[in-house]
């Protein structure tokens, strides 16, 4: 059973000839079109980069949105590893 975020993105239509946006933290985006597909883009749902053994600050920023056992997308798109 869907909650939270993907219930919205799951509920929401979208006008033709626009898009919907949802903001996933980590800059990781879902993104639906008027047809219904749903786009995830670098969905990092948790905070396993953290600590970083170089050092750096990667804790993140914004709590998890969406657990990762409850991401529904059409597509998925990773622009790094």
């Amino acid at each position: 059973m869907m909650t939270g975020l993907m219930t919205e993105i799951a509920a929401t239509q979208v006008d033709r000839g626009t898009l919907a946006l949802w903001f996933l933290g980590q800059n990781g985006w879902m993104v639906k079109s008027p047809s219904g597909m749903v786009l995830a883009v670098d969905p990092y749902l948790s905070n396993s980069c953290h600590p970083s053994r170089r050092g750096l600050d990667l804790d993140r920023r914004v709590p998890v949105p969406v657990a990762p056992e409850d991401l529904r997308a059409d597509l998925l798109l990773c622009t790094h590893s």
